[in-house]
Parts: structure tokens; sequence; C-alpha cells
């Protein structure tokens, strides 16, 4: 899974021009994070106390960043993929272990977060945490409501996009749904009543026919829909909560009556972490873990948190969020919505050429 990214902004620039030139030194981390994954002062903050030097890099897609990892000389110190995509590099034997003793603040994080994460890293044995978040769907609240009629909304927030009851009026005002077979098929799953990464034949043919039930009611497929939402072209569209969130910023900005939310229903969804890991090659591991353990520091993640809008799972970060941030459930649900919120798994090549099968299925489906 990889949530959206901001566009590319004088900070970004500015920091992959103020490090792109350091020398490989014993004094080095070489970085490779997203575009605008950090605070202002993350690097500077960190360069003074530890007296080393960042060389930080910027990366705009998992593909980009995966080329670097297969070819097995990244060049690199600290990566910070998804947790599915990191999943699978595990497998390929792509990272070296964490040295938890190097990591102190590792205490810091929330256990129910890294007990999640050993969905791809039992053990979690490679891979630390950094960010998270959810997918689900955002609607426009309006256009919904008009469109239902005298129709209330569901009990099941799910209905919207899985019921014909819901969706065959809905399709009026539009509805989008996401192309990643996996987690489209996790998001059936779920309003089925079985667990997320249930792929088993059974499963993956009940999926399948609920969404053939709507298929004639979905108007696009598009798997970030941010101008979608913002330009009011669909009511309804299955995204990542940060592009529901940016979608709303979008058109606020533009001045568009839009009143869009993002939806997590009562039954759960997926989650989605990024994290933080150190590729075999790295020549700098030492380096890495201060890198890492500095990140897991409550105050420097919170700042991070307070710039991007992203929960981090650092416990005791909490109270150093922005309340608008820390107060929206949506994006720090308490214990009991936090337990209902399922990470994906990593699946075998068959199970994805299965899913990539009856997805082809129901798309074609009329």
């Amino acid at each position: 899974m990889v949530p959206f990214r901001f566009q590319p902004t004088l900070l970004g620039a500015a920091l992959a021009l103020s490090t792109t030139f350091a020398v490989q030194a014993a004094g080095t981390v070489n970085v490779y994070n997203w575009n605008d994954y950090i605070a202002a002062d993350t690097i500077p903050n960190f360069e003074k106390a530890s007296g080393l030097k960042v060389k930080y890099d910027l990366f705009d897609s998992v593909e980009t960043l995966q080329s670097k990892m297969l070819t097995g000389k990244s060049g690199y110190d600290v990566v910070y993929p998804s947790a599915d995509y990191a999943g699978k590099w595990i497998q390929a034997n792509i990272f070296q272990p964490i040295d938890k003793k190097k990591l102190p603040n590792l205490a810091n994080l929330n256990p129910e977060f890294l007990k999640k994460l050993e969905a791809v890293d039992p053990g979690n044995k490679f891979l630390v945490p950094y960010m998270w978040g959810t997918m689900a769907f955002g609607i426009n609240v309006d256009k919904v409501k008009k469109a239902l009629g005298n129709e209330p909304m569901p009990a099941d927030q799910w209905d919207l996009v899985f019921n014909p009851k819901y969706t065959s009026k809905l399709k009026s005002c539009g509805i989008s749904y996401i192309t990643m077979t996996k987690n489209l098929f996790a998001m059936a799953n779920i309003y089925n009543g079985k667990p997320a990464n249930d792929f088993s034949k059974d499963s993956v043919a009940a999926a399948l026919n609920t969404l053939k039930a709507v298929r004639k009611d979905v108007r696009v497929f598009n798997d970030s829909p941010i101008d979608l939402l913002a330009n009011g072209d669909v009511c309804v569209a299955m995204a990542y909560n940060g592009d529901v969130y940016i979608a709303k910023d979008r058109a606020a900005a533009a001045k568009k009556p839009q009143n869009i939310e993002y939806v997590v229903p009562a039954k759960g969804t997926m989650m989605w972490f990024d994290v933080m890991a150190i590729p075999k090659d790295s020549k700098n591991a030492d380096n890495a873990h201060k890198w890492i353990n500095n990140i897991l520091d409550p105050k420097v993640v919170a700042a991070i948190t307070n710039t991007v809008s992203y929960a981090n799972p650092n416990a005791k970060a909490d109270a150093l969020v922005d309340k608008k941030i820390s107060g929206d459930a949506k994006i720090y649900p308490n214990a009991a919505a936090l337990q209902k919120l399922q990470p994906l798994a990593v699946i075998d090549l068959p199970t994805q050429v299965a899913l990539t099968k009856a997805f082809n299925q129901f798309k074609t489906a009329k």
C-alpha cells in the first residue's frame, strides 16, 4: 500500500539540494524517503545533536524505491517503504535485522502497532513503524444525501460501496473504485464478515459475487481520486485517508462547495504502515540506527506528524501532536476502533494471480 504523497514543495527541493552532494563517509547516514515526509527541522536538529551528515534523497513512487532495493547496491542506510512491499523484500533478503539494543526509543512505540506489523514482519525483526493510516472511502456528503433521497444513511457504511440498494442510487453522482486487487478484495472480505486477509477460494468467490452485483453502478476506477472528489466528479470514492483529506483541502482552497468526509466503517477497514528499514548493503548501519532512534523520539516524530498530518505509532508522542490532528478520530481512532483495523499480509504469487483473475472478471462484468 502507498498513501498519497504531497506534491514536491520548496521544503522538499531545499532538502534535496542541501543534502544530495554530501560525500560518503563514516560520519554520514544516507536516507531515502518520500517527498515532504519529515518536518523542516528534522535533519538540521539531528545533524547538530549527532554530529553526523545526512544525505537525504527523495523518491515519488514505490516502484522507484523497489528498483533501488532489488539491485542489491542501493547506497542507502535507511529507507522508507510501505509495509506490504517491505514484507516481500524481507523474504527476498533485502534488509538486515534491526539491532534493538541500539534503539532504546523503541520502548516509546504502542505495542499494538508492533503486533499488527507482525503480519508482514514476524517478530518485528526488520521493520520499524513510521507513519500509518487507513483505506476506506470518501464521500461528498451533500451529493450522497441528495442521491439517496428519502433513503437514510446505512447502519453499515460499507453498504455505500457494496450494496446495490445504495449504489444503484449513488451511481447518479458517481462511484469510484480502486484497481488495487488485494485491497479491493480485502475490503469486500470485511464487508462479508471475513478477515481482510482471507483469500481462500471460497472467500474470493464470495467477494467476487459482492463486487459483480454493483459493477454496473461503478463509474470510474482510480487509485488516487483526489481531483475526482475535489471537483465533485464523484460522490463516493474508495481511497486512502490521506487522499480524502487532501481532496477536502484542495476543494476548500479552490473555493468549491464540496462537503467531503472520510468514512471509516464501524466494521473496520484496512490499515497501512510506512516503515523504516536498513538495507543489507548499508555501509553505515550504526548511523542508520542513530537516525531511526532519533525519529522514535516523541518530540521529533510529533513535529513530523504536525507537518504531514499522518498518525504516528509513538505512544509517548500523542500528547505533543496538534489537537486538531490527534483529536480527529479518523486519523487517531480510539482503542476499540483500532482493534478493527487490519493490516494486509504478504501473499504468494498464486494468490495474487487468482485475485488478478477475479478482479478482471469483476471489471469486465456488465
